[in-house]
């Protein structure tokens, strides 16, 4: 969660449309790693990432696979893209997307 801006505007495929600040999104990330069983997989592939003087973004497709603790198994792939600023030295998102892909 060190990667994260502290004002981040975050747009996840689950919860609530948009979350504000590393508070919510540490809240959101955690509830969501909580909720699988031990030894998911979680795979990105197709990362790009372009640079720009001080701002960055990058992109993947990134594959959630596992069981639920509620027993359900999930195999997804969503798409991510973040925003990167370089702040006192640092990286860090300030914006992040995630969606789920429309089916073919």
């Amino acid at each position: 969660m060190s990667a994260y801006a502290d004002d981040v505007l975050q747009f996840d495929a689950t919860g609530a449309p948009a979350q504000h600040g590393a508070a919510e999104v540490r809240k959101t990330t955690r509830a969501w790693f909580e909720s699988w069983e031990r030894g998911f997989q979680f795979d990105v592939r197709d990362l790009a990432i372009e640079v720009s003087g001080d701002l960055a973004f990058a992109h993947s497709f990134n594959r959630s696979a596992g069981t639920t603790k509620q027993g359900r198994d999930v195999d997804m792939e969503v798409r991510w893209t973040a925003c990167f600023r370089k702040r006192d030295g640092a990286w860090k998102v300030v914006h992040e997307h995630v969606s789920v892909p429309l089916p073919r």
